[in-house]
C-alpha cells in the first residue's frame, strides 16, 4: 500500500508540475501578446476593414439554429459561439479573445500529457504482465512530450492569431476524444469499470461531434482511431481474422470521407476563387506534387523551427508541371517513412504511431485538395502531438530494451538533449512572439524572408494607413506596383489611397489600370462596377478642380 501511495504521489507531483509550468509559460511568453491588435484574417473572420463586426459574432442565434437543425453537418458553429461569447463579455477587445486561445493551448498541453501517460501504460502492459503496483515511469517522458507541445513556436500561429481558434478548438476536442477512446478501451476488471468504459466511449463520440463543428479537419478522427487499433494491438497467433472487422470499418470510413468531400463540393472544378484571380488555382495532381515537398518542410519546422524559416505567410510556387523530379523524390521520401512506420510496429510501435499521426491528421485535408496557400504554419498544430508520441516511444523503447547497457546513463543523456531542445524552442517562441506585435512588424518580417511578396507589401501598406501614416502607405504601394505591374488589386488600393489624399488625377489613372487588368469573367462584374463607381468619383473630382487626366501607359 505504501508503494502504491508513493507512486500515486509521484504522479500527482508530475501533474502539478505540468500545470504550474503550463501556466507560467503562457503567462511569461504569451502574456505580453495579450493586448496585441487584431491582424490579417481577423479582419475577415471577426470584422471587416471598416471595423463592422461580423454578424455571426453579434448574434449567435444562427449558429445555435444550425446546430439544432443540422447537427451532423460540419459548419464551425461551436467556434463561432465561442467568439460570440467573447464579444458578449469583452466586446471587441483582443485580450478577451486571446484569453480563450491561451486556455485552449493550456488544456491541449494537459491532454497531450494524459494521452502520453495512457499510451505508455497500455503498451507497457501489453509487453509484460500487469505489475502489482501502478507504473509511474511514464511521468518524465510524458512531461517531456507535453512540454514540447507547449513550447513549440509553431503554436504561436494558432494561439496568438485569434481567428485560428478554429484549429485550436478542433485540436482540443480531437485530443479529448482520442484520450476518451483510450480510457474507454482499458480492460475492465469489474462490472462498474465496464460501465465507466461506456461513458468514456460516449465522451469520445461527443468530442468528435464537437470537433467537427469547430473545423472540418476533424473528419480524420475515425481514421486515426481505427489506425491506432489496427497498428498498436498485437494479435495473438491465429487471430488474424479478428482484424477483418476493423479493416472493413477503416474502408467504410474512407468511403464516407470521399462521399462527404463530394457532397460539400471539394471536387468541384470551380471550388476555389481568390478574388481578382478567380480561376481555379491548379489541378489536384499538381497540388499533390507541390504539397509533398511542403510536408518535408513541415517535418523540418516541427523538429528544428529556425527563426529564419518561420513566417506568418510563405510564398511558395506550385510545380509548373507533372515533370517535377524534386516532387517525386519527396514522394519516395514519404513512402520510405511510411515503410518505416510498419517496420517499427513490433519493436517501437509508439514511434511508428507518432510518425503516422503526422500523416493521419495532415494528409487527408491538405495533401490532395487545392488551396490558395501551400505552406501554412498553423496547419501543424494538430500534428505536433505526433512528435510528442515519438518522444514517448523513445523512452519506452529504452525502458523495455534488454540489449541496451547503462540504461540510466542513456536515459539521462536523452533527457539532457530534450532539455536543450526545449530551451531552444522556448527562445524561438519568445523571439517570434515579438513579431506579432502589430501588423506592420508581421508584414515586415514576411518581407525579410520574401522581399517580392505582393501580399506582404499590400498588407503592410494597409497597416501603415491604419496607423495614420499615408506617406509610408503610398511608398509601399509604389514599391509593390514597380515589382508587380500586373497586380490589379494593388492599383485599386493605391487609387483608393490617392482618392483619400485628394490626388484625383493619380486615382483616376490607377482605377483605369485596375479595369484594364481585371480578367473578363462574370463573377468579377460586381468588383468591376464598384471600381467603375470609384473611377467616376475620381473623374468628377478631377474635372471639378480642372486637373488633367492621366492616360493609361
Amino acid at each position: 500500500m505504501g508503494r502504491f501511495a508513493k507512486a500515486l504521489n509521484y504522479r500527482l507531483i508530475c501533474f502539478a508540475v505540468l500545470i504550474l509550468t503550463t501556466a507560467l509559460f503562457i503567462a511569461f511568453f504569451y502574456g505580453p501578446a495579450l493586448h496585441y491588435p487584431f491582424f490579417f484574417d481577423d479582419f475577415n473572420s471577426l470584422m471587416n476593414n471598416q471595423g463592422i463586426v461580423n454578424p455571426q459574432i453579434t448574434s449567435p442565434a444562427p449558429a445555435l439554429e444550425s446546430l439544432r437543425t443540422q447537427p451532423l453537418r460540419p459548419n464551425r458553429a461551436l467556434t463561432w459561439l465561442t467568439f460570440a461569447a467573447d464579444y458578449k463579455l469583452t466586446g471587441m477587445n483582443p485580450a478577451g479573445f486571446r484569453i480563450v486561445n491561451y486556455a485552449l493551448h493550456g488544456l491541449c498541453t494537459i491532454l497531450v500529457y494524459l494521452i502520453l501517460g495512457q499510451l505508455w501504460e497500455s503498451k507497457h502492459q501489453q509487453v509484460q504482465e500487469a505489475p502489482p503496483q501502478p507504473q509511474n515511469k511514464f511521468c518524465g517522458p510524458a512531461l517531456a512530450g507535453a512540454l514540447f507541445f507547449l513550447c513549440q513556436p509553431l503554436a504561436l500561429n494558432t494561439v496568438i492569431y485569434i481567428s485560428q481558434r478554429f484549429g485550436g478548438a478542433t485540436s482540443f476536442f480531437y485530443l479529448a476524444g482520442f484520450y476518451a477512446w483510450l480510457k474507454g478501451h482499458i480492460k475492465p476488471k469489474a462490472p462498474a469499470a465496464a460501465n465507466r468504459n461506456r461513458i468514456w466511449l460516449l465522451l469520445a463520440g461527443v468530442s468528435f461531434w464537437a470537433a467537427l463543428h469547430c473545423k472540418e479537419m476533424a473528419i480524420t478522427f475515425p481514421v486515426t482511431i481505427l489506425f491506432y487499433e489496427l497498428y498498436t494491438k498485437d494479435p495473438a497467433p491465429g487471430s488474424k481474422r479478428k482484424l477483418l472487422k476493423p479493416a472493413f470499418l477503416l474502408l467504410l470510413v474512407a468511403m464516407l470521407l470521399l462521399a462527404f468531400a463530394w457532397q460539400i463540393g471539394l471536387f468541384n472544378q470551380a471550388w476555389i476563387n481568390i478574388g481578382f484571380r478567380s480561376r481555379r488555382l491548379w489541378s489536384p495532381g499538381i497540388h499533390f506534387l507541390s504539397e509533398v515537398k511542403v510536408f518535408f518542410l513541415y517535418w523540418k519546422q516541427l523538429f528544428v523551427p529556425l527563426p529564419g524559416s518561420l513566417s506568418l505567410h510563405h510564398e511558395l510556387q506550385p510545380c509548373s508541371g507533372y515533370f517535377a523530379p524534386l516532387a517525386y523524390a519527396a514522394v519516395c521520401g514519404h513512402l520510405a517513412l511510411l515503410v518505416l512506420v510498419f517496420k517499427l510496429r513490433r519493436k517501437a510501435p509508439l514511434i511508428g504511431f507518432g510518425i503516422a499521426w503526422f500523416y493521419l491528421v495532415l494528409a487527408p485535408p491538405y495533401l490532395f485538395l487545392p488551396q490558395r496557400e501551400l505552406l501554412v504554419e498553423y496547419k501543424t498544430y494538430l500534428a505536433m502531438p505526433g512528435i510528442s508520441i515519438i518522444i514517448l516511444g523513445v523512452f519506452l523503447g529504452l525502458e523495455q530494451s534488454t540489449r541496451v547497457r547503462n540504461k540510466n546513463k542513456i536515459k539521462y543523456f536523452t533527457y539532457a538533449v530534450i532539455g536543450c531542445w526545449l530551451i531552444f524552442l522556448t527562445m524561438v517562441t519568445r523571439q517570434r512572439r515579438a513579431v506579432f506585435r502589430d501588423p506592420v512588424t508581421i508584414w515586415t518580417d514576411v518581407l525579410t524572408k520574401y522581399p517580392e511578396s505582393r501580399r506582404a507589401l499590400n498588407n503592410r501598406a494597409v497597416a501603415w494607413l491604419k496607423k495614420g501614416m499615408p506617406q509610408k502607405t503610398l511608398d509601399d504601394f509604389n514599391i509593390l506596383l514597380q515589382k508587380h505591374p500586373d497586380y490589379a488589386r494593388g492599383f485599386e488600393n493605391r487609387g483608393r489611397l490617392r482618392l483619400y489624399l485628394k490626388d484625383y488625377s493619380g486615382a483616376l489613372s490607377d482605377f483605369n489600370h485596375t479595369l484594364k487588368l481585371l480578367p473578363n469573367e462574370p463573377e468579377l462584374n460586381a468588383v468591376r462596377k464598384e471600381i467603375e463607381k470609384l473611377r467616376q468619383t475620381a473623374l468628377s473630382k478631377n474635372a471639378e478642380f480642372n486637373l488633367p487626366a492621366q492616360s493609361n501607359e
